[in-house]
């Protein structure tokens, strides 16, 4: 008798022992888990940072690639002579399809929205002839025309490609122009010397001055205000 309740308590001492190891061994089986899960998260996450470093890369020497493209066509309309100069194709229209010319808020539109831009690529690839529709192609659901692509792409044959918008520049202003040259007296008497006492800011201040002063624009000691906001180095 007493030999049997010896027994039955081992029995019930080894029962409880297994089920208490069951319950370890769930909760290991549980962190590995969550650990195989976590390590899976990260390994995604690193792919992903290494795929969106690749492609800014690649959207880097693509868009080199746009300004060098731009600057070849340039140099061949200089080669052209009078016929380059005159040549349309080197103009941004923006929206302008029919390169009409005659509406400036469709020539205003942001390069990454531009159905033709500088150099578009054409419908029948001619640019010299006089059907000047530009080439479409679908980006996020919307139609825009480019310059050219790489005949390999990342994503897609073609995929690569880049938009150009060239610019006249002669009636322009730099107004950045004369930072970071300090003059050598204090000219506009603020009571510091620094950029925009140089002779160069001195200048273009005057000329701003004088374009604020015209009716059409109006607006009273315009260099003076434009200089103020402008960084310091």
């Amino acid at each position: 008798m007493g030999r049997n309740r010896r027994k039955s308590r081992k029995k019930a001492r080894f029962g409880d022992n297994r089920g208490s190891i069951l319950i370890v061994v769930l909760g290991v089986l549980s962190i590995l888990s969550l650990l195989a899960t976590v390590f899976a998260s990260i390994q995604q996450i690193e792919r992903n940072i290494s795929r969106n470093h690749v492609d800014n890369v690649r959207a880097r020497l693509v868009a080199v690639s746009g300004v060098e493209h731009g600057i070849e066509q340039m140099r061949q309309m200089v080669d052209l002579g009078a016929s380059g100069f005159t040549s349309k194709t080197w103009r941004y229209y923006g929206d302008d399809i029919l390169e009409m010319g005659d509406n400036p808020s469709s020539m205003n539109i942001p390069l990454e929205e531009a159905k033709n831009p500088s150099f578009a690529l054409e419908v029948d690839e001619d640019p010299m002839n006089t059907d000047p529709t530009p080439k479409q192609v679908k980006v996020n659901g919307k139609e825009i025309g480019i310059t050219s692509f790489h005949h390999t792409g990342t994503y897609g044959m073609h995929g690569d490609f880049y938009s150009v918008r060239v610019r006249d520049l002669q009636g322009a202003i730099y107004i950045n122009d004369g930072v970071g040259q300090p003059g050598t007296a204090d000219t506009n008497s603020d009571g510091s010397i620094d950029n925009r006492d140089s002779s160069v800011s001195q200048n273009l201040r005057r000329i701003l001055n004088n374009l604020g002063a015209n009716s059409d624009i109006n607006v009273v000691d315009l260099g003076e205000k434009i200089l103020e906001k402008r960084p310091p180095h």
